[in-house]
């Protein structure tokens, strides 16, 4: 799949749907956090758990909250630099005024 193709139907997704509904595989990091309690203090086991609680608050974000999508049909420069250029796939924000953002890549084979 090319990477428009991609854009294309995330976008679709999330203007017509709730994107929550097609994230697979939540009940992995449910799990993860749950057994976290556990672990010895590691940079690892830290990172990790951290990822995992961002992974999760991401998601209920995307399944509570209504959102709206900025600039992805014609995606802006969000660089605060003038000299970087920064088109991310797409922006969101919720009205609680998080901002996340969608940079898609796609792997050939």
């Amino acid at each position: 799949m090319l990477e428009k193709e991609l854009q294309s139907k995330i976008y679709q997704l999330l203007k017509s749907t709730n994107i929550a509904d097609f994230i697979y595989g939540i009940e992995l990091y449910r799990s993860k956090a749950d057994s976290a309690i556990d672990q010895s203090f590691t940079i690892k086991n830290i990172l990790s758990n951290r990822y995992t609680e961002s992974v999760l608050s991401i998601y209920e974000k995307f399944e509570t909250a209504e959102y709206e999508v900025i600039g992805a049909e014609s995606p802006k420069n969000m660089s605060l630099d003038r000299n970087d250029r920064l088109y991310p796939d797409f922006i969101v924000h919720d009205y609680e005024h998080n901002f996340f953002v969608f940079e898609l890549k796609v792997i050939s084979s």
